[in-house]
């Protein structure tokens, strides 16, 4: 309790304008009468409450000082934004229910890491059914698994205005990517999911890729901290092959559960005929010296890619010199990151030139790779003679840091393009 008692204060005179965004403070009882005047009084359209506590005596779980708030929520004509995101108010379902059921002027709603459960997505589902205004909604770090999913789907089959949804971490798993792979089959509203840290593995993904093939309309489709294989990979490369509405896909791994040389094949071969796709992101992939030379041929003709994320992917030198022979020729790609990997003085000196004469990257990220006085020179020519190199992070360069930044920061201030930088 003493540290929730000590938080920031929010006093009734703090509250002004049309929109109310507080994190980790307290509002006492005057200021909640005062944010339910304004909600009435139609003053706000936007509110984000994220971990903030209500009234003079809050309680350190649920709190029923959020009924009234949720109320006045509800009762509001014009708000159109809310995010009370990490906040105990999921015990009591019926006031979110009411808040979807009634406000049909919402924009979007973050009900992240707010207690929700698999149960209460079924009555959260059918809310959704009829509304026709929400584009945005995140449900993030919420504890719904797959039955949940499988509820939440039911509901939103047939909606055509949600835009955006947002199930990170979610515990879905495979089961539950079946059931999103089912929605992505016939809705034809959404355009972006998040499905980022939900365990799941190649079966999951493949469900989604091959669903994602027929679906005409989704852009973004976020797989990070899966645990696909090659059957997954293959399938979501289908799914760019076919597909001429997405534009962005993560397949990231921070585990052993990779794609492989011959899943980075697959995504290399289906850029060769791909005009969608602009930013894939293959990080803690093993692309390997086969992978990265398919990824280099596919660059040489791909005019659609604008970012490339390569990171931890065990790049060495042959595989820097493959990509660094496919920029020389690409001018499409502006930003890419090799961050964390084992590329050494010939490889880096490769990118480098690449980057230097090729005129297309801006965004370039190196850190974490093994520099030497040589390569770090490289860097540095780059750095002051570049014409288009606009962000770059070098952190971590296996040297010491008094010997990099003088030589990068007395770079950085003779170039002719660079204004951010992190060294």
């Amino acid at each position: 309790m003493p540290r929730v008692l000590n938080r920031p204060i929010l006093h009734p005179d703090q509250i002004v304008g049309p929109t109310l965004s507080v994190s980790y403070a307290r509002l006492p009882d005057s200021t909640c009468e005062a944010v339910f005047r304004a909600l009435r009084a139609g003053a706000i359209t936007q509110l984000a409450l994220d971990r903030v506590v209500l009234g003079d005596n809050p309680r350190p779980s649920w709190d029923p000082a959020w009924i009234p708030m949720m109320e006045a929520i509800g009762d509001s004509p014009s708000l159109r934004c809310l995010k009370v995101s990490r906040n105990p108010i999921g015990s009591d379902m019926r006031t979110i229910i009411s808040l979807v059921e009634r406000n049909f002027h919402f924009l979007s709603l973050d009900l992240s890491d707010t207690g929700l459960t698999s149960g209460s997505m079924k009555s959260l589902g059918e809310a959704l059914k009829e509304n026709r205004t929400l584009q945005f909604l995140s449900l993030s770090s919420n504890l719904i698994y797959a039955k949940g999913a499988e509820n939440l789907v039911e509901g939103l089959q047939h909606n055509t205005a949600l835009r955006v949804l947002n199930l990170r971490d979610c515990q879905l798993k495979d089961q539950g990517a079946v059931a999103v792979a089912k929605l992505l089959r016939v809705n034809r509203g959404l355009r972006k999911i998040d499905l980022h840290h939900n365990c799941i593995g190649d079966g999951g993904v493949t469900q989604i890729g091959e669903a994602a093939q027929t679906n005409p309309v989704i852009r973004a489709i976020n797989l990070s901290q899966s645990m696909s294989k090659i059957g997954g990979a293959r399938a979501l490369a289908g799914a760019l092959v076919a597909s001429d509405s997405l534009e962005r896909l993560t397949l990231t791994s921070t585990g052993g559960r990779v794609i492989g040389t011959e899943g980075v094949v697959a995504f290399a071969q289906a850029l060769f005929s791909n005009r969608a796709l602009k930013s894939l992101s293959l990080s803690g992939q093993k692309a390997g010296p086969n992978g990265a030379k398919s990824l280099g041929m596919a660059l040489r003709v791909n005019e659609t890619l604008r970012a490339l994320d390569l990171s931890s992917c065990l790049l060495g030198n042959e595989e820097a010199k493959a990509l660094a022979e496919a920029l020389k020729f690409n001018r499409t790609v502006r930003a890419l990151s090799l961050q964390n990997n084992g590329i050494g003085v010939k490889g880096m000196k490769a990118i480098l030139e690449a980057v230097l004469h090729g005129r297309s990257i801006q965004t370039l990220d190196l850190s974490g790779n093994p520099f030497t006085k040589q390569s770090l020179e490289a860097l540095a020519r780059c750095i002051r003679e570049s014409l288009s190199l606009r962000v770059l992070f070098a952190t971590r360069l296996r040297m010491p840091a008094e010997e990099v930044r003088p030589v990068l920061m007395r770079a950085a201030r003779q170039s002719p393009s660079l204004y951010q930088y992190d060294f």
